[in-house]
């Protein structure tokens, strides 16, 4: 699992945070690994609006 930490969640961090998803994704199968990744971000402010954005993005 990869973890994110966060005191205020912006939008760009959930963009950020997939994109590394994805980098370690690509890394692991160009060696082989097939085990499952999953990531998380936590954060202790979170509008309305980041909220919904994270989870359509995959949450």
């Amino acid at each position: 699992m990869i973890v994110e930490v966060k005191v205020t969640l912006r939008t760009e961090d959930v963009d950020d945070h997939i994109k590394r998803m994805e980098k370690i994704r690509r890394y692991m199968d160009l060696h082989g690994d097939k085990r499952e990744f999953f990531g998380a971000i936590a954060a202790t402010i979170v509008r309305k609006n980041e909220r919904s954005y994270a989870f359509k993005q995959g949450g």
